[in-house]
């Protein structure tokens, strides 16, 4: 084979791989967000880039032979974007796994063995911890707007950090779920009844928090208690640290981990998340210290021994949090 046949068998090879791609868009387009099939095409899409990106680096690399130095930069990039695609790839079959082992949970919704169905939830609530796609939630960001409301700032629209009370424009903050969105509706549906049918992307399931709380928040070390009286109208909330080696002296919103432990949160206006699942992750994150899936995630729970009874205390209510049973 002549060289100017193998650029062009090369350059049909990239074609063709184009256009698989742009066919696999297209269905994933149609697919609904995180089924088995979703992830599937994923690491399709995944591949076809795979082998874009391999074959313009072969072509790149035979016209850059000569200039070693620019080969060596370009082949850093080529590897590190690689590496991207591949984790990406790892993400996409975790989330399928995912989505089988929470459809196998609610497979089991209508078993009269409850002990059954909430040791399969407690194992699904363990296992599936970490970041979810939050792609398509502009309805849940909506919502969570109108709850709490906006301050114009000259030419900024802004919006309040319930962790200090300041304001600050949108991408300041990360719009979080506090019944994790990567359970599914039906799982909430399953553990709260049917008041809670559709509430997992709106504001009452949700709180605009600064990305770097927002990461410790949903790493299950810190949570979100009521302060004060449980009795009044409008509950109020404060932040506890149950993370203090790790997160103590850390700098967040302009202070430290530590200054937040025990903070009210200040609310701008009458909105509040509702406490069923506030309460909900406040279980979560008792269950991933007590009952840590790595070795190595283990922790010194002494300090949270101590404030478990406080902390229980701060629950104290005269309704049911979930579903009966």
């Amino acid at each position: 084979m002549n060289p100017s046949e193998g650029i062009n068998l090369q350059h049909q090879s990239i074609q063709t791989a184009r256009q698989a791609r742009k066919s696999a868009k297209q269905h994933l387009s149609k697919a609904i967000y995180d089924t088995p099939e979703y992830w599937n095409i994923s690491q399709v899409i995944l591949g076809l880039e795979d082998t874009i990106k391999d074959l313009l680096w072969q072509r790149r690399s035979e016209t850059l032979s000569s200039q070693a130095h620019i080969l060596e930069q370009a082949k850093r990039e080529y590897l590190r974007q690689k590496e991207g695609r591949e984790e990406r790839r790892q993400s996409a079959i975790r989330r399928e796994e995912r989505y089988k082992q929470r459809a196998k949970v609610l497979s089991l919704s209508n078993t009269n063995n409850r002990a059954t169905l909430r040791a399969a939830y407690a194992d699904l609530f363990l296992s599936v911890q970490g970041k979810i796609c939050r792609d398509k939630q502009n309805d849940f960001i909506e919502s969570i707007k109108a709850a709490y409301g906006s301050k114009q700032i000259g030419n900024q629209r802004t919006y309040c950090n319930v962790l200090t009370g300041g304001w600050h424009m949108r991408q300041y903050f990360v719009a979080a779920h506090i019944f994790p969105l990567s359970y599914g509706q039906q799982a909430m549906d399953n553990i709260f009844g049917k008041e809670a049918h559709g509430e997992i992307n709106t504001a009452r399931n949700g709180l605009f928090l600064p990305s770097e709380f927002e990461q410790a928040f949903d790493a299950y070390k810190v949570v979100i208690v009521p302060h004060g009286s449980t009795t009044s109208q409008l509950r109020e909330w404060q932040v506890i640290l149950l993370d203090h080696p790790g997160l103590k002296e850390v700098p967040v919103c302009g202070i430290t981990f530590g200054q937040l432990h025990k903070k009210r949160l200040i609310f701008p206006t009458e909105s509040r998340p509702r406490t069923r699942y506030l309460y909900f992750r406040f279980i979560l994150a008792i269950l991933s210290y007590y009952c840590p899936r790595k070795p190595e995630d283990s922790v010194n729970t002494k300090l949270l021994d101590a404030m478990i009874p406080q902390l229980t205390r701060a629950w104290d209510s005269e309704g049911s949090y979930m579903a009966a049973t």
